[in-house]
């Protein structure tokens, strides 16, 4: 169980089951209740750019022990988008599994299991504001195709921007979706700014061989 607070918030409790998934979320209008999944924890006020790992995973905190109390929550929304919010954990109990007798090792190693196959489901499953529109230009979608299929042919330069690419579109989602309440260091339109001015119009095909200066 995680206890975390947001600021002007009251205190939220998160239970979770295997892998960080979440269980339960109460008081039940904590913005919170949109996480689906832990995935870790991370200093407060550092920034994530993009889809930075947490700098401490759930599994450090929960099977490892380590303290987490003063960091910042970094979870999954039920549509699997990465959110660093500012919740910052007071307390985390773990029940190790060791301490239980093999009967219950048994029977969690299969809801382990069958968690997993439920989150599955239910991520692929319908979300609320999935028929929300997105706010994209032909512009932007193209480019965006560019880049992927520039990547996709082995342009190393391009697939090195899939991740800026993927940040976009995420953080365009979220904004465009009422249902999720979460704020970004940088809006879309200022990712895209930063990506399409930085970013040259990818050339069609596999990577081209670059001539020879000195020759």
């Amino acid at each position: 169980m995680i206890e975390a607070q947001l600021p002007d918030h009251p205190v939220t409790l998160i239970v979770i089951s295997a892998y960080g998934l979440v269980d339960h979320v109460a008081p039940f209008d904590s913005p919170l209740k949109i996480a689906h999944d832990i995935d870790g924890f991370n200093d407060v006020g550092t920034e994530g750019f993009p889809f930075d790992p947490p700098t401490v995973p759930i599994f450090e905190a929960t099977e490892g022990g380590r303290d987490v109390s003063g960091m910042e929550l970094q979870f999954r929304a039920s549509a699997s988008t990465p959110i660093r919010s500012s919740a910052v954990v007071l307390n985390i109990t773990y029940v190790p599994d060791f301490t239980m007798p093999t009967a219950a090792e048994e029977s969690l190693a299969q809801a382990r299991i069958d968690s997993m196959e439920q989150y599955q489901k239910s991520t692929d499953g319908p979300q609320p504001g999935d028929d929300v529109p997105v706010a994209v230009t032909v512009r932007q979608v193209q480019k965006i195709a560019a880049i992927i299929d520039a990547a996709r042919q082995g342009q190393a330069a391009y697939a090195d921007l899939l991740d800026k690419v993927t940040w976009f579109l995420t953080v365009a989602a979220l904004e465009a979706n009422p249902h999720i309440d979460a704020r970004h260091s940088r809006s879309a339109a200022e990712l895209w700014a930063e990506l399409d001015v930085s970013v040259p119009w990818p050339l069609h095909g596999p990577p081209r061989s670059q001539p020879d200066i000195d020759s």
